[in-house]
């Protein structure tokens, strides 16, 4: 049995390593504020985020609308996820803490713990069918009714009970029924082990028993070789159904893990909701559009994580970009820019996990794989200058590029002079565009911005920070042509009055 809450066909894999460029990725888009409120101090929750919203295989739109209606069940019904998921960690626990595998060299005492370790399980698998009988009514997902059918008819009253008789027959209570056929050398051969069920007995068979004749012979208790071979003989008897019941034990082990990773993510989705709508932050569900599309149509889109180390509400941006995929946002500092370069990169991620986005409208292309280009501190070990050290991580993205990745640049290539930065930054953009690239760039590089404006291209979109009627910045972009300043007129006149 699989949940499949996360993949239609496939099992979440908790192991799979994170995309090469993961570590930046959450450094340039402060993504560690945003796993910290989805796992509310949860270690299992933090460990799975990461590996749900940095998957290498992100961009399946059947795979995004799977999630995000198994997700809206999950917000409908929040108490029932939590108590799922509480029952899973119950589950694994409960197992941990048996003393399972200690004797795992003797399949004797590996019968034993595995019998019991089953009789803790099948104990859990009975509640986790309660559950699915008395909540499935509340679900609409495929994902979640398939979860819960799963539940109702794999594990039948029938079933169960069938289960526990023969779990009962496997307490050997000391005595292990088998049959043998002897084979070369008067060796003992397919063994197999026998039902071990006590017969029920009236007073009058327990007073006088039946007098069955057989052949059996006494062993000293002092006889170590014969008590050892007897332990061999007893060990092969069992070893069969011991290693399947190890197996069966193994099996279930797994499936309980995988409904706790799998719900650890939506029930992370739930609390970061929860901390959204305690700012009454708008929070919506994306429509995700092929990769050849090229459309970017938001309202309201804004930054969660700056949100959420804000503690209060943000401003958010209304951009309508049909068939555009270059981006270049201009102006001054401090207006909003970086922040809605972040919003963009977190909401193609969280879109392209099946979660909810930042924003009240929210409908774009996916893509292969989100990159940053952010500027950083100068090299502090002199190794290389910092113009050099901004080209070494240009290469790296373009080594790992594919059609129809997103990249995102914040002032890059602003460590030399404008002329040299504006052509570098200017063949890199044409290289991308040609290679259908999607490009978000936020630059202060004024020939840069002019000689693409100049150009007309059809697929290219300026955005400026939209400036107050009397000088102040309103965090908001707009579109509008390529700007030469960065307001250092309204810093002259608000000093010098």
């Amino acid at each position: 049995m699989r949940p499949h809450l996360l993949y239609p066909d496939n099992d979440f894999n908790r192991d799979a390593d994170l995309i090469w460029n993961a570590e930046t990725l959450i450094k340039d888009l402060e993504l560690q504020v945003l796993f910290k409120a989805m796992s509310n101090e949860n270690e299992i929750i933090s460990n799975i985020i990461p590996k749900v919203l940095l998957n290498e295989k992100s961009n399946d739109q059947s795979i995004i609308l799977y999630r995000q209606q198994i997700l809206k069940d999950c917000l409908a019904n929040r108490e029932v996820i939590t108590l799922l998921f509480d029952l899973s960690l119950q589950a694994i626990e409960s197992k941990k803490s048996s003393w399972y595998g200690v004797f795992i060299n003797h399949p004797t005492s590996l019968l034993h713990s595995s019998v019991a370790l089953l009789e803790i399980s099948m104990n859990y698998l009975n509640q986790f069918r309660d559950l699915a009988v008395l909540h499935i009514q509340k679900f609409k997902s495929e994902g979640m009714v398939k979860f819960f059918q799963l539940l109702i008819e794999e594990l039948p009253d029938e079933y169960l009970k069938n289960v526990e008789e023969n779990l009962k027959s496997l307490k050997l209570y000391g005595h292990i029924h088998s049959s043998v056929r002897l084979g070369y050398a008067n060796k003992g051969t397919d063994y197999v082990l026998q039902k071990n069920t006590p017969k029920k007995r009236s007073w009058w068979n327990w007073l006088f028993p039946e007098k069955i004749e057989s052949y059996y012979f006494e062993i000293n208790p002092r006889d170590i070789s014969a008590c050892n071979a007897l332990s061999r003989i007893n060990d092969q008897a069992v070893n069969e159904t011991a290693n399947l019941l190890a197996q069966a034990n193994d099996q279930i082990t797994v499936f309980f893990s995988l409904i706790r990773d799998e719900l650890a993510f939506y029930l992370g989705c739930i609390q970061l909701s929860d901390k959204l709508q305690e700012l009454k932050m708008p929070a919506a569900f994306p429509e995700p559009l092929p990769e050849s599309s090229d459309m970017f149509n938001v309202e309201n889109l804004y930054d969660p994580c700056l949100a959420l180390t804000s503690g209060h509400s943000v401003i958010g941006n209304d951009i309508e970009g049909n068939g555009k995929d270059i981006f270049i946002i201009t102006g001054a500092n401090r207006g909003g820019k970086s922040t809605f370069l972040r919003s963009v990169g977190i909401a193609h991620l969280m879109m392209q996990s099946g979660m909810f986005v930042g924003a009240s409208r929210f409908s774009a292309n996916t893509v292969r794989q989100v990159f940053t280009h952010f500027k950083k501190e100068e090299d502090k070990t002199m190794s290389s200058g910092k113009f050099d050290e901004e080209l070494y991580r240009m290469n790296d993205i373009v080594c790992h590029l594919r059609k129809g990745s997103l990249v995102l640049f914040n002032e890059s290539f602003a460590a030399t002079n404008e002329r040299e930065g504006s052509e570098v930054a200017t063949q890199i953009i044409t290289a991308l565009q040609l290679n259908e690239i999607k490009v978000f760039y936020v630059t202060h590089l004024y020939d840069f911005a002019l000689g693409l404006y100049q150009k007309q291209l059809p697929n290219t979109e300026f955005l400026q920070a939209v400036r107050q009627q009397e000088g102040g910045k309103t965090g908001k972009l707009s579109v509008g042509y390529p700007l030469p300043t960065s307001f250092a007129e309204d810093l002259y006149h608000k000093i010098f009055n």
